[in-house]
């Protein structure tokens, strides 16, 4: 069977789109952090700085102790190349916690 050269474009070209789309996989972070009683807000450090803040953030409530106040459960993200620095709506109260999933992508070159 022989290639064509524009059938060899095409493959180089289907490469290179995935090279780039593993690159960009390759950036996820993920890390979880707890927040409880008082507290109403927390950073999360990177373990390494990011280029830039070129990122998104996601986060879901994973897990929570005793009856958080539903203004536990909304959270906003400040970004930062070191870090994100997390406000809630409301803290989870004496004797509460609530545990939030963060998932970091950051976007490729």
């Amino acid at each position: 069977m022989e290639i064509s050269p524009s059938d060899l474009d095409r493959l180089i070209s289907a490469i290179e789109v995935l090279s780039q789309s593993l690159k960009l996989l390759m950036s996820v972070r993920r890390q979880q952090v707890t927040l409880s009683g008082a507290q109403s807000s927390g950073d999360v450090v990177f373990p390494v700085t990011l280029p830039s803040t070129n990122y998104f953030i996601t986060s879901s409530v994973v897990g929570f102790t005793g009856s958080p106040p539903l203004g536990a459960s909304v959270i906003i993200w400040t970004k930062f190349v070191d870090h994100v620095h997390g406000q809630l709506a409301a803290a989870p109260g004496i004797g509460n916690s609530v545990t939030y999933d963060l998932c970091i992508l950051q976007l490729g070159p």
